[in-house]
């Protein structure tokens, strides 16, 4: 993990070097507070203040469904929601993480990225498809067959509120 201060890029990795590599994405929380999604250890919560720096951790262990974090996005309540690699996604709201997978509705467990919309729906794109959240129900979108089943690794909303989505 790397951050710019505007002269220079500066490495910060923490003092247990924790963040030296395998970062896959990074959101700040209405607090201040960057979240840190890693390939292998889970969520990184990072606190700075000064000089002073607190990371804390969450696995598996702490409830998360994977300890590989893809793609990270707070919502307008400042809830956390997370996709992982290799088992759904969820997400962590005071405290307690909550999971969704492939038994959930989704058509794959690979999360590549996720957004919400402004009427609250959550778009997930998977290794296999895209898939929609709404009023707590899961379901895969099948309107469009290339997007069924394709690889979508990127869902973004522009200027005039399109919505975007990136197959590779």
């Amino acid at each position: 993990l790397y951050r710019y201060t505007g002269k220079k890029f500066e490495p910060f990795f923490g003092d247990d070097k924790s963040l030296a590599y395998g970062i896959n994405s990074i959101a700040q929380d209405p607090t201040g507070r960057l979240w840190i999604a890693t390939e292998s250890q889970g969520l990184k919560r990072l606190t700075l203040s000064g000089k002073k720096t607190e990371i804390v951790s969450f696995t598996r262990e702490h409830g998360l469904n994977s300890n590989t974090v893809r793609c990270l996005y707070f919502d307008n309540d400042g809830v956390l929601w997370y996709g992982t690699y290799d088992n759904g996604f969820g997400f962590m709201k005071d405290g307690t993480f909550t999971r969704f997978t492939r038994g959930d509705g989704l058509p794959n467990d690979n999360i590549k990225t996720l957004f919400i919309d402004d009427s609250g729906k959550l778009w997930l794109g998977t290794e296999k498809g895209v898939a929609v959240m709404e009023n707590g129900k899961i379901r895969p979108v099948t309107e469009e067959p290339l997007l069924s089943g394709s690889d979508v690794s990127v869902i973004y909303r522009d200027a005039n509120g399109v919505l975007w989505f990136g197959i590779t």
